[in-house]
């Protein structure tokens, strides 16, 4: 079946067998691991390891994706707009969120009593922010802006307004 991206589409990667993917699969308990938006026919805009990039979108055969298309027909100018924007700017992956994001889930998981829940969540709050910031100051001794992959996806939507932003239903 051939697909047909448009600009703007949402792709979600299901997890593939790198240990990466299988490790944000299991943290999150869910099947997917990375997002990306389609910037033109055959590429997409994407938070990587290395910064925000544009890449072509290559799928090989067996990769799975979910495509999230707008509901309205909203122009897609807006959007590569504001992905240029993120672009130009020196906008890092935030691995220190992410470290206490694996963190926080590992601890989701685990069923304390009320008591040391609630001690163990004022530590946790304490010592996440403790730790992104000393995590900022040994490695980056900047204050510049972190992003992962889908929180870059729901900035570009979310700049470009109420039109175009991306609904969290339950969320």
């Amino acid at each position: 079946m051939e697909r047909t991206w448009e600009k703007g589409d949402v792709i979600i990667f299901k997890a593939d067998d790198d240990w990466l993917s299988k490790a944000i699969s299991w943290f999150t308990q869910s099947d997917v691991s990375h997002a990306a938006m389609v910037y033109s026919e055959d590429s997409i805009v994407e938070m990587g390891a290395s910064g925000i990039g544009v890449h072509q979108m290559v799928l090989s055969e067996g990769d799975e994706v979910y495509l999230l298309r707008h509901t309205s027909n909203l122009n897609a100018d807006p959007l590569i707009q504001t992905a240029n924007h993120y672009l130009k700017a020196e906008i890092r992956y935030d691995f220190p969120a992410l470290v206490i994001l694996a963190g926080l889930l590992i601890y989701r998981r685990i069923i304390p009593t009320s008591r040391l829940a609630d001690i163990t969540e004022r530590i946790l709050k304490n010592a996440a922010l403790k730790v992104d910031e000393m995590i900022d100051d040994a490695l980056y001794h900047s204050s510049e802006k972190a992003l992962v992959c889908s929180s870059l996806v729901y900035q570009i939507y979310y700049d470009c307004g109420s039109d175009y932003q991306i609904i969290i239903e339950n969320g």
